[in-house]
């Protein structure tokens, strides 16, 4: 009687199973248990169990674990912990499976030992090896393991390669060698994908294995979600060099995903999974700020900014693999971009420091990902505008520009217009401006003021007592009146020096300043006078 199958609607499910996406990474060759262990894919269970034992043998007594020779072997070799984490993947039914598709397949199951073209491998005799699929891919065998063969040794060679290059500087030669292997692989495995008899050998091997855990239906979610699982290979490769600031590699990376033939749908999903720790982070450091405004919306502009600085390299990765119209993409910007607007409309609204918020709002607006941010942007900016406008003509002191204006402190200007003459009666307006000023500004105008009445009336004395020391000069013959005369120019003189001492401070305008206000100039420019009212004749 055949096993039950495990319900699975693939039609409903459109996420790519975890034990499926745990294996989409660059080392997916490197930690394959059989590649690690040395053992064939067709190693039973009593197989595995006699190695096991032997590992913890070998363990128990020193001398450190080693994987038996074996397919490709790695170098350096895997350590100790590697070798029971593969272990450990073999008791596990659908992590085996995976590692035993991800693996090179004898052409019959239990006859490894016997198959030349994986003895040829074991002797590190790739040339041989090769030769030998590609002599029986022609032939087009119901089940093409030969093809598969080919895709896996490729896709080895291309990852292997990958990791040298990172690990030390490459020549062209090798990037050429490199995007050869890409072709390989990809070329095969989309021709696998649509291989019948190749599924149906996968089939056969899960009924063999006889694991309630395995269905028929595991294997057509491999076949679903296979293109996924090996795009998501590069897609990594190219966020590992976005993260180092190698965008040249990053861009290669996604070039390769491209030109592997699968539809535009798998190299999204393949983007998605890829990134999707990346956006996590963003997530939580957007989190993370909603709760520092909270607390001290006082200081929410640094938290702004360190939220600016901790996500421009995660948005650059982002950049540099999806397209701006993506979800994804558009999504983490707009979150970054709307949590910089809460926390600079949080400090703007807490301090009124409108310049610094307009500033903030300038320098998180590029960041929006859609339009409707984008505007909201906009909007606040008109805003935040209008109010640093408000504030530079009245919240700020008219004459020096730089400390706050004050109620108490501020010039009363009276003005009048639209002066009318109907049937002999005069009409018109009139208004009260009020000129911002600052204490300071204030006191200082005060001084100058009254230091001016002072000079007014000691200057009319000294020209009152200089004309009589002239006249006096004139009667007397020069005596008296000519000393009178000659100190009369010494007072003048000296009051003039103290003048000159109390000049306005550098940057400070004088009271007759008020006249320039802006909103005085306006009336002046529609005709508008100084006064109450009209001169009456």
């Amino acid at each position: 009687m055949g096993k039950t199958e495990k319900s699975l609607d693939l039609k409903q499910s459109s996420e790519v199973p975890a034990v499926l996406l745990e294996a989409a990474r660059p080392d997916l060759f490197r930690f394959n248990a059989f590649r690690v262990l040395g053992l064939p894919v067709d190693a039973t269970g009593r197989d595995i169990s006699r190695h096991a034992e032997k590992i913890k043998m070998v363990d128990k007594f020193g001398g450190g674990m080693k994987p038996a020779a074996g397919l490709l072997a790695i170098d350096p070799p895997p350590d100790a912990d590697a070798i029971r984490e593969a272990m450990q993947r073999l008791q596990d039914p659908e992590r085996r499976l995976v590692d035993e598709f991800f693996w090179f397949w004898p052409h019959q199951l239990g006859l490894s030992k016997n198959d030349e073209s994986l003895a040829a491998l074991i002797r590190g005799d790739i040339k041989r090896a090769t030769q030998i699929w590609m002599n029986q891919e022609k032939s087009q065998s119901d089940n093409n393991i030969s093809m598969h063969n080919l895709a896996i040794l490729a896709h080895v060679r291309a990852l292997d390669l990958e990791r040298a290059i990172c690990s030390q500087p490459s020549s062209n030669g090798k990037k050429k060698h490199l995007d050869i292997y890409w072709q390989e692989a990809f070329r095969r495995w989309e021709i696998l994908l649509k291989h019948e008899g190749f599924w149906s050998q996968l089939t056969a091997r899960i009924r063999d294995l006889d694991d309630p855990r395995l269905t028929t239906g595991t294997a057509r979610r491999i076949r679903t979600f296979l293109p996924t699982i090996l795009l998501s290979i590069n897609a990594r490769l190219a966020i590992r060099s976005a993260e180092k600031g190698d965008i040249q590699e990053a861009i290669r990376h996604t070039h390769v995903m491209r030109q592997s033939n699968f539809e535009q749908k798998a190299i999204d999903e393949a983007l998605r999974y890829a990134v999707e720790p990346i956006r996590e982070r963003i997530k939580i450091l957007c989190k993370t700020v909603d709760r520092e405004i909270n607390a001290d919306p006082v200081h929410a502009d640094r938290v702004a900014k360190q939220l600016l600085d901790q996500t421009r390299p995660l948005l650059k990765v982002l950049d540099c693999l999806l397209p701006a119209g993506n979800p994804t993409h558009q999504g983490a910007h707009d979150e970054v971009a709307l949590t910089a607007l809460g926390c600079v409309l949080s400090f703007g609204n807490k301090t009124e420091n409108w310049k610094v918020t307009l500033e903030l709002l300038k320098l998180s607006l590029p960041i929006a990902g859609s339009q409707s941010a984008r505007s909201r942007f906009e909007e606040n900016i008109r805003i935040v505008t209008g109010n640093l406008d408000y504030q530079l003509q009245y919240g700020t002191c008219w004459f020096c520009r730089e400390r706050p204006s004050e109620d108490t402190a501020a010039i009363e200007i009276k003005m009048y217009g639209e002066v009318t003459h109907t049937f002999g009666r005069i009409q018109w307006r009139y208004t009260t401006l009020k000129v911002p000023r600052c204490s300071e500004c204030k006191s200082i105008h005060s001084q100058m003021n009254h230091f001016s009445k002072i000079g007014s009336g000691v200057g009319a004395m000294v020209g009152i007592g200089g004309c009589t020391a002239v006249v006096n000069a004139v009667k007397d013959g020069g005596g008296l009146g000519f000393l009178l005369f000659l100190g009369c120019i010494l007072l003048g003189l000296g009051i003039g020096w103290r003048f000159d001492r109390a000049r306005l401070p550098e940057g400070l305008k004088p009271e007759s300043h008020k006249a320039q206000f802006p909103n005085v100039q306006k009336l002046l420019s529609e005709g508008w006078k100084f006064g109450e009212k009209p001169p009456t004749n």
